[in-house]
């Protein structure tokens, strides 16, 4: 009898449906959520813990659920990512015993509309409020301490503001500076932006300071802005201008990002001591450096010029994906690295999609960090005899989508040896070495209207044209007997074109 009563006694809870601990602890304090209002409520005494991503906190089973946070008073800071992607969360209730505000506490709660941060809260993490997307304006009090990309992403903020009596920070036209207006610190991602936007006084535009402004078109920076720091333009995507001035500015390496995907256009002003621009490509003034390729502008190949030594972290980074009827210009399918180039700099390529070559001279001793990262491309070109020989930073090729590397002849077992090059599947290893005199050809080449037509190939051979003094200005891939190549934006004069090992001279007139 006993025995079956534990039977079904058993079988009574087995029918029971599962109910998750709706309470519990975290470090010092306690928490609870309740299923019929949707709220999480955390009380307790001393400070909440620090988190390390989603999923992390003891609450994270009701992400999906909780819409609003009510934080009692005695609670002393909000970890961080305590309160990071809550899907529904529209209310956060944050109490005068708050003095911290931890890295990514409430990032990514897109529907979070309301936020009041109390005078106790001194300091606020990086990331803090980043994508929340429907924030529309934010008061910062007694702050002394604010991280990078707090307002990031937030494309629905109109309006950061500072008390006056706030110590360290300073609002300006809805923007978020230092107290002595100098120094952008935060632009809200839901304004446009003209010159006169700007503090009169505002000499830096700090990193992370027009992050995710999606509406922006055009950013005039005004004459007294002399530093424009590494990151400070990122995420904005329909920004297609960039007007720099003709002050003693100083640029970092990445001031604009990896993700500004339309932007087209980019002017220094007259005057500019450090900078110009050629063919709307940003360089330093002796053009050594290069420091910025807009992604979107248009042309069908482009050459690095003779002059320049290192390309520029982040420099080709970045091209929208756009339709065939797209009124965006095409990004360019060639782009050639001469034997004026030593070096390449971080992400110097990074999500450069639509090629169909990226030539790299054997000069090129240096690939930094993710170089090509998640580059897609046809023809990668590689002149290296050794390529153990290139320092290269670790995740060069990561997502990195090449269809054929070529090298010098005998050099593709090296090749299929040497890391990150032994990732790509297929490797040719048809480029001439310096020492190979080309043959007569035995294909045909008509330069006209500003093409040359090429039929009369062995269908898989590198063409390459180098202009009179050696210098290669075009390369790829036949992709069968005949081809085409537009060559309208090469300056009129003798060329050698170069198909396999064989070569012919040409004259243009452009």
């Amino acid at each position: 009898m006993k025995q079956r009563l534990l039977l079904v006694a058993a079988a009574l809870l087995l029918s029971l449906p599962f109910v998750r601990a709706q309470s519990g602890t975290a470090g010092p304090l306690e928490w609870s959520y309740s299923e019929a209002d949707s709220v999480l409520t955390i009380s307790g005494t001393g400070a909440m813990p620090d988190y390390i991503g989603y999923g992390s906190t003891p609450w994270h089973a009701y992400n999906f659920k909780i819409k609003t946070v009510v934080i009692e008073p005695g609670v002393e800071s909000i970890g961080a990512y305590a309160l990071y992607s809550i899907f529904n969360l529209s209310s956060v209730t944050i109490p005068a015993t708050v003095t911290t505000i931890g890295a990514n506490a409430l990032s990514n709660n897109t529907r979070l509309l309301n936020l009041t941060i109390p005078p106790s809260v001194t300091s606020i993490g990086d990331s803090a409020f980043y994508h929340c997307q429907n924030l529309e304006t934010i008061n910062i009090p007694a702050a002394t301490t604010i991280g990078q990309g707090v307002f990031a992403y937030c494309s629905g903020l109109k309006s950061i503001t500072a008390d006056e009596d706030n110590p360290r920070y300073a609002s300006f036209g809805g923007a978020l500076y230092n107290k002595e207006l100098t120094r952008l610190i935060a632009y809200p991602g839901g304004k446009e932006v003209v010159a006169s936007d700007f503090a009169p006084s505002v000499t830096t535009i700090a990193a992370g300071a027009f992050h995710g402004c999606y509406r922006l078109t055009e950013i005039s920076f005004p004459a007294s802005v002399t530093s424009i720091e590494s990151h400070a333009i990122e995420g904005c995507g329909q920004l297609h201008t960039l007007r720099l001035p003709a002050s003693d500015l100083v640029l970092g390496e990445g001031f604009v990002g990896e993700h500004n995907t339309f932007l087209t256009a980019i002017t220094v002003a007259e005057g500019s001591p450090s900078y110009v621009v050629a063919d709307s490509v940003l360089f330093n003034k002796d053009r050594s450096l290069l420091l910025l390729y807009p992604p979107q502008k248009g042309a069908n190949s482009y050459t690095v010029p003779s002059t320049v030594e290192r390309i520029a972290d982040y420099a080709f980074a970045g091209a929208a994906y756009v339709t065939a009827d797209s009124e965006v210009s095409m990004p360019p399918r060639n782009i050639y690295v001469g034997e004026s180039v030593t070096s390449i700099g971080k992400r110097a390529f990074a999500y450069r999609q639509y090629l169909d070559t990226l030539s790299i001279a054997a000069s090129v001793a240096r690939l930094d960090y993710e170089a090509l990262y998640a580059i897609s491309v046809k023809y990668l070109a590689l002149y290296w005899t050794n390529p153990a020989e290139v320092l290269y930073v670790y995740g060069t090729l990561h997502q990195s989508y090449i269809r054929e590397l070529h090298v010098p002849v005998g050099t593709e077992a090296l090749y299929r040896a040497t890391p990150p090059w032994n990732q790509v599947e297929t490797i040719v290893a048809d480029i001439p070495n310096s020492a190979e005199r080309p043959s007569p050809s035995s294909f045909k080449a008509v330069a006209r209207g500003g093409q040359i037509v090429l039929s009369g190939l062995a269908g898989r051979e590198i063409i390459r044209i180098y202009n009179i003094v050696g210098r290669p200005v075009y390369a790829r891939s036949a992709d069968g007997p005949a081809m085409i190549i537009p060559v309208s934006s090469l300056p009129s004069g003798v060329y050698i074109l170069q198909a396999g090992n064989e070569a012919v001279k040409l004259m243009l007139r452009n």
